[in-house]
């Protein structure tokens, strides 16, 4: 009788998903409070004096999983033939849950200035297209090790309702529900040290940047964002590559005010961005695409100001001002 030699194999602890090592951002489309891609801190642009290209959902205690849903899911039946079945996309939905009091976060989501004195009507129900989630998990350390990023998840286009608000418990802490859904399902995951980042060119006379729209320019280095913290080039990865929009192939997410840009518009290569037409002066002009961080420089890693670093915390962002 042979015997064998049993190899206990070591497990793979990168693969392990730790809330504590999670950082889920949100970044803000123009909304009908104000046109302008990112959240600024005034009523009106004029008077702006920041402008937020995105942050971290601070005060988030929970993301429920997120649900993908058949839309129009069929199976044909037929005598003689072989069942098939077809579904025309997928729907998904998410819930966020938020500190109760996190009025400056749902301010945030809904594009509403802190110095905008207008009530938010949480019985609204459907609030448009409000932006991207991006959800960045890194590893546990082990032995004390660096913890380093393991994916990047993109939740683009999505749109929100609230379906319930907080009420007071008996004792302890009240939480706050937001869904998140699409009605067309848009999310991207990227591995290892590629991640997904945004970028938001717009000034007016306090927010300067000589780079953003004003009418003439009709070419954009991804980086000269606002804020951007690096003047070496940022490098776009081309994410998406059997798209039919060539623009979309590098950018899933390229907004000009609240328009989409189309291939018509514009074209682009990994670095640079280049319209057809000058976008007019006071456009924003918003992207979001994939960046391998170990090849080179990431917008806001090292931000000049806390307003457009990739790390503000959006509820002390808006109830700073």
């Amino acid at each position: 009788m042979s015997t064998a030699t049993f190899s206990q194999l070591t497990q793979t602890q990168q693969a392990i998903k730790d809330s504590k090592y999670t950082v889920v951002h949100f970044v803000p489309y123009s909304q009908s409070v104000t046109p302008y891609n990112g959240w600024i801190n005034h009523a009106t642009a004029a008077s702006a004096t920041a402008v937020s290209p995105g942050g971290v959902l601070c005060v988030m205690t929970e993301m429920g999983a997120i649900s993908l849903d058949p839309i129009d899911e069929n199976t044909v039946v037929k005598p003689g033939k072989v069942n098939f079945t077809y579904q025309n996309g997928t729907a998904s939905k998410f819930d966020l849950t938020l500190d109760g009091n996190a009025v400056g976060t749902i301010k945030y989501l809904l594009g509403i200035p802190t110095s905008d004195k207008r009530a938010i009507n949480l019985a609204q129900g459907n609030y448009n297209q409000i932006g991207s989630i991006i959800i960045d998990s890194y590893s546990i350390s082990v032995n004390g090790g660096a913890h380093t990023l393991v994916s990047s998840i993109l939740v683009y286009d999505v749109s929100m309702k609230i379906t319930e608000i907080a009420g007071v418990a008996n004792s302890g802490m009240n939480m706050q529900k937001i869904s998140l859904y699409q009605n067309e399902g848009k999310i991207l995951m990227q591995a290892g040290a590629v991640q997904w980042n945004w970028g938001l060119w717009w000034d007016n006379a306090t927010i300067t940047n000589a780079a953003a729209p004003d009418g003439s320019i009709t070419t954009f280095n991804l980086k000269s964002v606002n804020y951007s913290g690096t003047s070496s080039a940022v490098t776009a990865i081309k994410s998406d590559p059997n798209n039919a929009s060539a623009l979309a192939q590098y950018f899933p997410v390229l907004r000009l005010g609240a328009a989409n840009v189309t291939d018509s518009d514009a074209t682009s290569s990994a670095t640079v961005i280049t319209f057809g037409t000058a976008p007019a002066d006071g456009k924003s002009l918003l992207y979001i695409c994939a960046i391998d961080t170990s090849a080179g420089p990431v917008p806001y890693e090292t931000a000049a100001t806390a307003t457009g670093s990739k790390w503000t915390r959006i509820e002390d962002l808006v109830m700073g001002y």
